[in-house]
C-alpha cells in the first residue's frame, strides 16, 4: 500500500504533552486531519508544525467527533489514531507492504497499553485488536459518548505489528479518566433505558474483579495487575451507579 494514498485523522483535547510524539510517527501519511475540542494549552500550535488540515469542534461523544474527522479525509484509506498512541516503523513498514485486494476494506491492528510506563499483557489489555485502517467510505463510527468502534462494511485483515497506546501515565489520570466514562457509560445505559438493580453494584464490579485479577492473570503484573484490576472494578460499579441514580431519579419524576 502506498502511504501517501493514506489519511491519518486524530480528534484531540488538551494534548500538548503526547500530541507531538503522535504525529512524528505518522508525519509520512498523505495527509494528517486534526479535529480539536477547543484546547487551551499548546495542542494547536504544535500540531500545526505537522498539518495545516486542523479543525474545530464542540465535543460531542467520541463516536460523533470521529465520524465528523473521517469525513473530512480525502485520501482512498483512513487510519484512525488516538491523541495517545504512537505508530512503531514496524507498523509503517508493515502498512507500507500490504497488497492492496478489492476484497479487503480495513485491518485490525494489535494494540499495546502502557500502564504508569509498563507494558501490559495481562488483565485482558492484550492484543487489544482495533480497527483503525480502512477504506474511507467503507463503514463508520458508532455514534456512541465513550468506547467506539468501527462499523466496517465487508471484510477485514489483521495486523502483526503494534500500536503502541500510552494510556495513563499516573494514577490521578486514570481516576479523572475513570469518573468521566463512567459517567458518559451511565449517560449511555440511560438512553437505552437500560434498567439497573442494586444487586448489580455488588455482583458486577466482583465479577469485573475476578476476570481481570484472577482469570486474564492480572495477578501477573505485580502491583500495576492490582490497580488495573480494582480501576475496572470501580469503574463498573461507578457506571452502575450513577446509572442507577439516573433511573431512580426518573421514576421519582415520573411518580
Amino acid at each position: 500500500m502506498k502511504l501517501d494514498k493514506i489519511g491519518v485523522y486524530i480528534i484531540c483535547y488538551n494534548e500538548e504533552q503526547p500530541i507531538e510524539q503522535v504525529l512524528e510517527s505518522v508525519k509520512w501519511a498523505g495527509e494528517i486531519i486534526i479535529v480539536d475540542s477547543f484546547s487551551d494549552d499548546k495542542t494547536i500550535e504544535i500540531s500545526s508544525r505537522y498539518t495545516d488540515k486542523i479543525y474545530k469542534k464542540e465535543f460531542a461523544g467520541y463516536g460523533g467527533q470521529k465520524n465528523y474527522a473521517l469525513s473530512l479525509v480525502s485520501k482512498e484509506w483512513a487510519f484512525n489514531i488516538d491523541a495517545d498512541e504512537v505508530v512503531t516503523e514496524e507498523l509503517k513498514d508493515e502498512i507500507a507492504g500490504i497488497e492492496e485486494s478489492e476484497n479487503v476494506n480495513g485491518y485490525f491492528i494489535p494494540r499495546l497499553n502502557y500502564y504508569l510506563g509498563k507494558p501490559i499483557k495481562r488483565c485482558g489489555w492484550y492484543p487489544d485488536y482495533k480497527l483503525r485502517l480502512h477504506r474511507r467510505e467503507s463503514g463508520n463510527w458508532q455514534d456512541v459518548l465513550v468506547h467506539e468502534s468501527f462499523l466496517i462494511q465487508g471484510k477485514a485483515g489483521y495486523l502483526y505489528n503494534n500500536l503502541l497506546h500510552y494510556t495513563y501515565d499516573t494514577v490521578k489520570t486514570h481516576m479523572e479518566r475513570m469518573c468521566k466514562y463512567a459517567m458518559y457509560g451511565a449517560e449511555m445505559f440511560a438512553r437505552k433505558g437500560k434498567k439497573i438493580g442494586a444487586y448489580q453494584l455488588i455482583t458486577i464490579p466482583i465479577i469485573v474483579f475476578f476476570k481481570k485479577y484472577i482469570l486474564q492473570l492480572g495477578f501477573m503484573e505485580g502491583y500495576h495487575g492490582i490497580l488495573i484490576s480494582f480501576f475496572e472494578s470501580y469503574y463498573s460499579f461507578l457506571k452502575y451507579a450513577l446509572a442507577y441514580d439516573k433511573m431512580h431519579g426518573r421514576i421519582l419524576e415520573e411518580k
